[in-house]
């Protein structure tokens, strides 16, 4: 502890400062050395993704009637650096949760025969609907990242 010419009663903000510096140091080691919680296995062998970090769409296709073929969306786009082709499928029950699957992976293949590796989110929803889009993703292990490569 470093002793300082103080006024009488504020001896006691040295101490107080040097156990703030020691909970700080103590609270940064647990977190770079924290396992990563990305992935959580479920029970029947599925993997819930946590903590994607899906950033601002810059390019969105909704799987309708209506809509032209994913190739073409797909040859249109101008794929930037860092763009992530995520495939969102949505379902609102386990009968049209099959039907969902079935039409993503569709998709997924078609994208994928044009060079674009996509990433695929089923999840339940109100409402049915697949939608893919590029995005820039924010990565939730910049930090960690940074710091590691200091360490090298």
């Amino acid at each position: 502890m470093i002793a300082s010419p103080s006024a009488p009663g504020q001896g006691w903000l040295v101490p107080f400062a040097d156990l703030a510096l020691i909970l700080f140091v103590i609270t940064a080691t647990g977190l770079a050395n924290a396992v990563s919680k990305q992935e959580i296995e479920m029970p029947d062998g599925e993997v819930l993704a946590q903590g994607i970090g899906e950033g601002v769409a810059t390019s969105v296709f909704i799987d309708s009637a209506g809509a032209p073929p994913l190739r073409e969306w797909l040859l249109r786009h101008q794929l930037g650096e860092g763009e992530q082709l995520t495939l969102l499928c949505q379902y609102d029950g386990a009968t049209t949760r099959r039907d969902v699957v079935v039409r993503c992976d569709a998709l997924a293949e078609e994208a994928i025969a044009l060079g674009r590796q996509p990433r695929l989110i089923v999840e339940e929803a109100a409402q049915q609907q697949v939608i893919a889009y590029f995005a820039h993703d924010r990565d939730p292990l910049l930090a960690r990242s940074l710091l590691n490569s200091q360490q090298i």
